[in-house]
């Protein structure tokens, strides 16, 4: 696995926690949905281990913060009882990031999958009219390039090609994929298998049900895109412009030296440059996850 803030190797922080998975356990009764991002996020390790493996390297991460937090307190000469405050404060930050990471995880997944999905069931749709069976058709969308639709399907395809039922195959992908509306169209299309009833009606409804959810998307997202806009003014041009402003009036009337009013300026830039990239990342978190 590759988390972000490892310590050591992951490989060699699983084999520290070993000793420590009855921590695992009461942390897994505070964190109960883990697993099912573990799960959705194609994870191989349960989330006993993984949180066990987290107490390791967070305990490391405090350890190191807080031997590099003394050397320079004890070089300032500032009292060593402040030390703990900053690694305390820093490793439980890095402690909450990964937990939440297998959902980070499962919710690009999401967004890979829905990306694709129309387009999917449209060629889907586009070769049950052609006559061509189920099984060439999922053999068929796991070797085109529909991104992790692809890849999920090719797991079906090997399970098949195993000895496992159709419409088994499909339902076992529905339930460990965390996009509502791919598991939405797998679940119709493994009952449409399972009853013997026509494909084609099937999926018309699937793709039809999926537009009309598209639809309301896309038009939710050109509402909220008006206050973001607002937002941006507000970020890009009225607080630097006031920013600027009050710096120079500050510094016409304190005895502010060059350097400092140097260093204030560089520190107001970098900080609108930080808000902008939040909000160019705010931008791209509220694009609707159905369009291509």
């Amino acid at each position: 696995m590759r988390i972000p803030f490892l310590i050591l190797p992951w490989r060699l922080i699983e084999k520290l926690s070993n000793p420590f998975i009855g921590i695992g356990e009461l942390l897994d009764n505070l964190f109960p949905f883990l697993k099912v991002h573990l799960i959705q996020s194609k994870q191989e390790i349960n989330s006993k281990t993984y949180l066990a493996a987290v107490f390791i390297n967070i305990f490391l991460v405090f350890i190191l913060l807080l031997l590099v937090d003394i050397l320079v307190f004890k070089k300032l000469e500032i009292s060593l009882y402040y030390s703990l405050i900053a690694p305390f404060v820093l490793s439980i930050l890095i402690f909450f990031q990964q937990i939440y990471y297998p959902k980070l995880l499962s919710s690009r997944r999401i967004k890979g999958i829905e990306r694709n999905l129309l387009p999917a069931l449209n060629s889907i749709l586009i070769q049950l009219n052609a006559g061509v069976p189920v099984f060439n058709i999922l053999a068929t969308i796991s070797n085109e390039n529909y991104g992790e639709i692809s890849r999920e399907f090719r797991i079906a395809v090997k399970q098949i090609n195993a000895g496992k039922p159709e419409s088994d195959a499909i339902e076992e992908l529905a339930s460990r994929n965390p996009s509502q509306f791919f598991r939405r169209a797998l679940w119709q299309l493994s009952n449409g298998i399972r009853t013997g009833t026509d494909l084609q009606v099937v999926l018309k409804e699937i793709i039809s049900s999926i537009s009309d959810e598209q639809i309301i998307q896309i038009q939710k997202y050109g509402s909220q895109l008006n206050p973001l806009a607002m937002f941006y003014m507000l970020i890009a041009v009225i607080l630097p412009s006031l920013g600027i402003t009050f710096l120079v009036i500050l510094s016409s009337f304190t005895s502010l030296g060059s350097f400092a009013t140097k260093v204030a300026f560089w520190i107001l830039f970098g900080l609108f440059i930080v808000l902008q990239i939040i909000f160019l990342g705010l931008i791209k978190t509220k694009r609707p996850t159905l369009l291509t």
